[in-house]
């Protein structure tokens, strides 16, 4: 950015400058904003927003969040809904800029890359691998696992409702509630994690992925869980495909919730349910799967011993 502008004060100059970082955009957006709301910084970026941010980039979101089917946006955070907190544009523009570097991949030049989630973990005191980085991402619809673009950042945010480190500390453990207690809320991000967890130009998800995920999201909601992993652990090594990853979630509320439902409702010969699911009831309703289980880890370990 110049630090100096044609026919501005150096306090004006610094606005721009300033406005210009904070916004993604470029200066002769910035001045008109400033010029507009007399050379106020605060005023200038809320008008901003409202308008859209226009010429900072626009988020793809790959999930409705709030549309005309559920106008009240039941997934976004409660604090955001009930307004308790009116967030600063201002504020929220530096907290991105305190963590962005420049991004090789987003398309909009700057980006909290891995270095910056790091440092934001640090600062946080969480873990990367904490699951309110899930629901974060789903609230900024973030497209690229790692990286969060200036659109997705402030989008995110203000759905969220926060726009500083502190108020993102303060609502970690109600974004980690909407996946471990808000059944819907958890579908929803279970169903973007899918795609937000394949590598690029991939179709299927590797099964220790899937584990992964299977582990945040249905452990907490599903009594057969402990059994679904032992089965997959055991009898599954291909990659997993988005309908049978979808499909999971409907049997595992539903046909497959507990052992009596799935003995009774599920229907193996004419239900059109994926091949892995037909082939957990039948392993799940072989009485002898338990001795096959042991056998199969009593011969990975002669394996190893052989080795």
């Amino acid at each position: 950015m110049s630090s100096s502008h044609r026919g501005t004060t150096a306090r004006q100059s610094a606005l721009i400058d300033e406005f210009a970082e904070i916004s993604g955009t470029n200066e002769e957006v910035a001045a008109s904003y400033l010029q507009r709301s007399h050379w106020s910084l605060e005023c200038a970026l809320d008008m901003f927003y409202r308008d859209g941010a226009p010429g900072a980039g626009s988020c793809k979101s790959s999930v409705n969040i709030g549309t005309e089917a559920d106008p009240s946006g039941r997934y976004r955070s409660h604090r955001s809904l009930n307004n308790k907190i009116k967030v600063n544009n201002s504020k929220l523009g530096r907290f991105f800029s305190d963590y962005a570097s420049l991004s090789t991949e987003g398309s909009e030049g700057r980006a909290i890359g891995v270095d910056g989630i790091e440092r934001l973990c640090d600062d946080l005191g969480n873990d990367p691998m904490d699951e309110a980085w899930l629901t974060i991402a789903y609230y900024c619809q973030a497209e690229t696992m790692g990286e969060f673009t200036k659109s997705e950042w402030t989008n995110g945010m203000q759905r969220i409702g926060v726009d500083s480190m502190d108020g993102l500390r303060n609502v970690l453990p109600e974004l980690r509630k909407e996946i471990d207690e808000d059944r819907n809320s958890s579908e929803q991000i279970y169903r973007y994690a899918f795609t937000y967890s394949l590598d690029s130009g991939a179709k299927t998800l590797p099964i220790e992925g899937c584990l992964q995920l299977w582990s945040i999201f249905l452990k907490p909601h599903w009594t057969l869980y402990s059994q679904w992993e032992k089965f997959v652990k055991a009898e599954c090594r291909h990659n997993v495909s988005k309908d049978t990853y979808q499909m999971l979630w409907e049997a595992a509320t539903g046909a497959m919730r507990d052992e009596d439902t799935m003995r009774s409702d599920y229907d193996i010969a004419g239900g059109a349910w994926p091949v892995m699911l037909d082939d957990f009831y039948t392993w799940f309703v072989d009485p002898d799967r338990e001795k096959k289980i042991g056998a199969a880890a009593d011969d990975s370990s002669s394996d190893v011993e052989m080795q």
